[in-house]
């Protein structure tokens, strides 16, 4: 149901109570059931501002005994659940049963609880196990806590059980570590959409319960799932000789988006190490890099902060490996790529990818800049003339059509695009959401105007 802009503050001091009157009625509390459940309908599809605000049916549910009566039996309204503490889990089990059987939205986030080895806190027990009844209920599961907590909450309660509704799973773990393991989880592929992880990883049953996967968004996280082979999974054959000739199907047939925010890349997918030796010292070379998504299938690509990306051990990260990064990504037929943060050996490492012969986003049509600076860009002309820049430029993206701009100043760009036309098929510029009116000459003022 479509929803209009509504103020409650402005509806209440609209209804005006007449204080002289005897029969001095509540005007509010005689609102008809009809209007009440409209009003409730569109306070169940907002979401909490905040730690520590109060839901909009704790509001509603309090306004009035007649308000209450109808919020109590309307089921749409306590269908999200956030989840701040775990002091009442009484009340929580109550919250769980006046949502009916409709899917549930749960969203816990507890990054202060601390969890020692063979703690056992009978109210975190209480409220989990309330919760895990309805598993087969839950459609949207988010978790922000210490990993610790979110492996005491997931072992017991989430891992290798059925999540036949779960459609989008979030795990966000504070603090300021590498990265955590949990699972395996069972997620159902028909249902199954949409996941994000935050220096978080999750192993699977098998490769098959990511066969839905439309949106993947990693941050602060390895890029295993971007190789098929290297999918942490429970249930993958032991690697066959052929393994070196055939790519094994990709589990994430038909991801369609892929967001990465400051990877930690080791391995980074395709990189070529060194040979390794078998138990015989003889050399096995090492496997080809297998992508877990279909080419002709991801459309959307965001990139962000990859001059923040991680190496182990204390290696330096170097514009090389962002260079194979960039490679990877442009083997898929994307329309949008997003890059944000652009600076330092992020910028470095997609010049460079540009000048291999077969990169090429010959699909890009939206292309969006965030944040950083575009200078480098501009002045890599410099280094390699101007023709052989008009060149690289248009072969790396053909069909470009849209260039978004935010956060930066887009004149060293646009203006050597006013002289070399480098990106032939572009027809539109958006700078912090005005239009841009490119001139048709090689000379001009730029004119802005709103989107």
């Amino acid at each position: 149901m479509s929803h209009t802009s509504f103020d409650f503050k402005i509806a209440m001091r609209a209804i005006q109570v007449p204080h002289k009157s005897s029969f001095a009625l509540c005007y509010i509390d005689m609102l008809p059931t009809e209007i009440l459940c409209m009003i409730f309908d569109h306070f169940a599809g907002l979401t909490v501002s905040g730690r520590g605000a109060v839901p909009p049916p704790i509001l509603l549910s309090h306004i009035s005994r007649h308000w209450r009566r109808v919020a109590l039996s309307t089921p749409a309204l306590w269908e999200k659940l956030y989840i701040y503490h775990i002091r009442r889990p009484d009340v929580l089990r109550e919250f769980l049963l006046r949502s009916n059987n409709r899917y549930l939205y749960i969203f816990i986030d507890l990054p202060q609880t601390i969890f020692w080895a063979g703690d056992d806190i009978p109210e975190f027990d209480e409220t989990f196990s309330a919760i895990a009844k309805h598993i087969p209920r839950i459609k949207y599961l988010s978790i922000t806590a210490r990993g610790q907590t979110i492996r005491q909450i997931t072992n017991k309660y989430f891992v290798n059980v059925p999540l036949p509704s779960l459609q989008y799973f979030e795990l966000v773990v504070c603090h300021h570590v590498s990265f955590a393991v949990f699972g395996p989880f069972n997620f159902n592929p028909r249902v199954f959409s949409s996941i994000r992880l935050e220096r978080a990883m999750i192993e699977v049953k098998d490769g098959a319960c990511l066969a839905g996967l439309r949106v993947l968004v990693l941050s602060y996280c390895p890029l295993t799932y971007l190789d098929q082979r290297n999918i942490p999974s429970f249930n993958y054959a032991v690697a066959p000789m052929n393994w070196y000739t055939d790519l094994p199907a990709p589990s994430l047939a038909r991801l369609t988006g892929l967001h990465i925010h400051a990877p930690v890349l080791h391995p980074v997918p395709g990189l070529i190490m060194p040979p390794l030796v078998n138990m015989h010292g003889h050399p096995v070379p090492p496997l080809p890099f297998s992508p877990s998504f279909r080419a002709e299938s991801l459309r959307s690509l965001t990139l962000s902060s990859l001059s923040l990306s991680k190496m182990p051990y204390d290696q330096p990260m170097n514009p090389d490996i962002l260079a194979r990064l960039f490679r990877i990504v442009c083997l898929a037929e994307i329309v949008e790529l997003h890059l944000v943060d652009m600076k330092d050996e992020m910028i470095e490492g997609f010049l460079q990818a540009l000048r291999l012969q077969n990169c090429r986003f010959a699909h890009l049509r939206v292309l969006m800049l965030t944040g950083g600076t575009v200078d480098r860009i501009a002045e890599f002309s410099e280094e390699i003339g101007v023709e052989n820049y008009r060149l690289l430029m248009s072969h790396a993206f053909p069909f470009l059509y849209e260039l978004h701009v935010t956060k930066l100043d887009p004149r060293p760009l646009l203006s050597l695009w006013e002289r070399i036309r480098f990106w032939p098929m572009l027809k539109r510029v958006i700078h912090d959401d005005q239009v841009v009116h490119i001139p048709t000459g090689s000379t001009g003022n730029v004119e802005q105007g709103r989107v």
